[in-house]
């Protein structure tokens, strides 16, 4: 079937209709017309000279409109005669006129050509020299009846039309006289047998004269259909039919206006105001910068292209902007409220429409709330929020990841605890106002302890009672002096007064002292007792395994120091105080005075929980 030459637009039955150029016809149950064809035959064996003197000499006949159609009662007809100039008078030769020049052949020889009673016929005569035989001759003719053919009325008006084929053959073709017609006449005159020409009929043409069915385009070659929607007349369409252009579409609909107001880009069914169904789409901006995509796997894409060397400082972004007050002006928002959030949603939960996206169909969402509003800006936190119980999931998620300057501070807070299968590196301190645990490699759970500690080194020489002996907690028992050099890790935990040090924080602690004793006056062999005593509420208490003992002998600066140490843990509560005690225990005489010796003498307390 033919295609359109032009782009066309039709309206018929209320549908406007666009058709682009090269859209295929539909075809019609009528047969058109088909056009006859005849080749003309000139053998190469042919011979020189065709007229005789003595009988009819040689014609073709050849229908060109069956007599159904002329109103004549006889075919129009092409007749191609052959004459010689012996037959004329010599002024009839010297200008021949191939359109009927032979109606004025000499009367003697007229009988000696065709002539018939049909007026419709149109004659092409032609004068021939007799010459020799052969492929030389038969190409000759060929080319003379070729040229009597082209130089015809019929040829002329584009009725028919002819070519040459290989060196002996002329074909005529009734392209614009499409239709039946009879079989051509051809008479070869006194021409041998072998040597006469002759017509093969390729096509005597079929159908009515010149009928052309009438091409239809079909609906569905329409590039673009402009209509009311039959199944609701209130709603137009734009649509592109399922075979337009060769796409392959399972639908029609390209944009649709509902009588709703709602409007449609390629469904008849738009769900909200505007409803675009696609598996994907794309937002770009005109210089090509900058895009935004939606993927056919369900991917939402922002893309930017700086084609710059100057670093970026953003990048592609993606803004969820807020305000109480309107488009036109816009106003701060109020401390408390929720700028924008993000939500994770399994949609089948989502029944209600009051609270929808807000019950139980809420997986996660990361959300940010205004904290401050000042004359500069506003600042706000970072909410990262689950189902607390996903047993029982909740209409409200809870917070697992706060960052919140203003009531955090500088730092991230996590309600419900850190897990984390790697390593947790700090750069700084790691602080706690409970305990922290690990995991060793026999998997049993490992208190981490605080980094709280307590450390003094004696000041000065602390002397003991030097006649009488002592015995704990209270019987002349000398403090060590640890007032002036210290070293704590928080103050607000461990203090320090009158040799006593308090501790504010309950738990385990470890204590460590090394208590250096010796005799500072006297010559005789003493011995020393040294102990950890506790003031609780002004009562005071040995602490149970912290006495040790020193047996010290000679004079003062002679052999006479020796050591007491001890490292125990301690249950302490809240606001115990703690110092350290010695006292003689045992003398040789009276005189013999114990005293510490300050470079040797230290105490640590570390927390252990």
């Amino acid at each position: 079937m033919p295609k359109t030459t032009l782009n066309i637009a039709t309206i018929n039955q209320g549908k406007v209709q666009f058709y682009p150029s090269g859209s295929n016809y539909q075809p019609t149950s009528s047969a058109p017309a088909t056009a006859a064809q005849f080749d003309i035959h000139i053998p190469s064996t042919v011979g020189g000279d065709w007229i005789s003197n003595s009988e009819l000499n040689p014609y073709i006949v050849i229908p060109l409109i069956s007599s159904s159609y002329t109103g004549t009662g006889f075919d129009e007809e092409l007749i191609i005669r052959f004459f010689t100039s012996s037959h004329f008078g010599d002024y009839r030769t010297g200008s021949f006129p191939p359109d009927g020049g032979g109606w004025n052949v000499n009367s003697v020889s007229a009988s000696l050509y065709y002539t018939g009673s049909n007026t419709s016929a149109k004659y092409r005569d032609v004068l021939l020299t007799p010459t020799a035989s052969g492929a030389g001759t038969a190409t000759s003719l060929r080319n003379i009846i070729f040229d009597l053919i082209t130089g015809s009325s019929a040829y002329n008006s584009g009725m028919i039309s002819a070519s040459k084929q290989g060196n002996f053959t002329s074909s005529i073709y009734l392209i614009n006289a499409r239709g039946k017609v009879n079989p051509p006449t051809v008479y070869t005159g006194s021409l041998a047998s072998n040597a006469g020409f002759s017509i093969n009929i390729i096509s005597t043409g079929s159908g009515t004269l010149n009928f052309a069915e009438n091409y239809l385009l079909s609906v569905n070659s329409a590039s673009l259909s402009i209509e009311f929607d039959e199944d609701d007349p209130t709603s137009m369409v734009f649509s592109s039919p399922t075979s337009s252009l060769g796409v392959s579409r399972t639908n029609s609909a390209l944009l649709y206006f509902s009588g709703s107001g709602k409007i449609g880009f390629n469904t008849k069914n738009p769900k909200n105001a505007i409803d675009f169904k696609a598996d994907s789409f794309k937002i770009r901006s005109t210089d090509g910068k900058r895009e935004m995509q939606f993927s056919n796997e369900g991917k939402l894409t922002t893309k930017k292209f700086s084609n710059s060397a100057v670093s970026e400082s953003i990048g592609s972004e993606i803004i969820l902007s807020y305000t109480p007050g309107t488009f036109l002006s816009p106003k701060k928002a109020q401390v408390g409220e929720t700028i924008g959030t993000i939500n994770f949603v399994d949609e089948s939960f989502n029944t209600s429409t009051l609270s929808k996206y807000f019950k139980s169909g809420s997986v996660a969402q990361i959300s940010s709330t205004v904290r401050k509003v000042t004359g500069l800006g506003a600042a706000g936190d970072l909410q990262f929020k689950v189902n607390v119980d996903p047993e029982a999931p909740q209409d409200t998620l809870v917070s697992f990841m706060d960052i919140d300057p203003l009531t955090h501070g500088a730092t991230v807070y996590f309600p419900y605890g850190i897990t984390s299968n790697t390593h947790i590196t700090a750069s700084g301190d790691i602080s706690s106002s409970a305990n922290i645990y690990a995991a060793d490699y026999y998997a049993s759970g490992q208190k981490v302890r605080p980094n709280l500690y307590w450390f003094g080194v004696c000041d000065a020489v602390t002397l003991a009672a030097n006649d009488n002996l002592g015995a704990f907690p209270s019987t002349d028992v000398s403090v060590v002096s640890f007032l002036a050099t210290t070293l704590t890790s928080d103050a607000s935990v461990f203090t320090l007064s009158s040799d006593e040090v308090t501790i504010t924080r309950a738990g385990v602690y470890k204590f460590t002292y090394n208590v250096l004793l010796e005799i500072g006056a006297g010559s005789n062999r003493t011995e020393g007792a040294i102990g950890i005593l506790r003031d609780r509420a002004s009562t005071i208490t040995l602490i149970d395994g912290s006495r040790s003992s020193t047996y010290n002998r000679f004079a003062a600066g002679g052999v006479s120091r020796m050591a007491g140490s001890v490292s125990m843990f301690i249950d302490v509560a809240v606001d115990d105080s703690f110092y350290i005690g010695f006292y003689k225990e045992e003398h040789q005489t009276s005189n013999t005075q114990l005293q510490t010796v300050p470079s040797g003498t230290t105490w640590t307390i570390e927390a252990v929980t």
